[in-house]
């Protein structure tokens, strides 16, 4: 819990600040061969009009194999609705630990 600040201009010469909250989770299965991870913040910003709040969010998850001791394969997506807009994206790649 706790307050975010973010530009309401994209010369960056204004600010909101407003009450947000966040959480994550970490777990690990098959003894560490598979992990998860999730998050989710949201923000409670005020509406154009700056009379009423809105609420916004970003929730993220990724999810890994480990497919030798320095190689994962894993898929990570996000869903998130910002500034009145709504965003979804997702990949699958492949971690390299050097």
């Amino acid at each position: 819990l706790g307050f975010t600040t973010r530009s309401t201009t994209d010369a960056l010469d204004v600010y909101e600040t407003f009450l947000s909250v966040g959480m994550s989770k970490k777990k690990k299965y098959k003894d560490g061969k598979v992990e998860v991870e999730i998050s989710f913040d949201g923000y409670m910003p005020p509406d154009e009009s700056g009379e009423n709040t809105t609420f916004e969010y970003e929730d993220k998850f990724k999810i890994s194999w480990k497919l030798t001791e320095k190689i994962r394969l894993y898929n990570m997506g996000e869903v998130a609705k910002l500034k009145g807009k709504d965003y979804y994206k997702a990949k699958i790649g492949i971690e390299v630990s050097l």
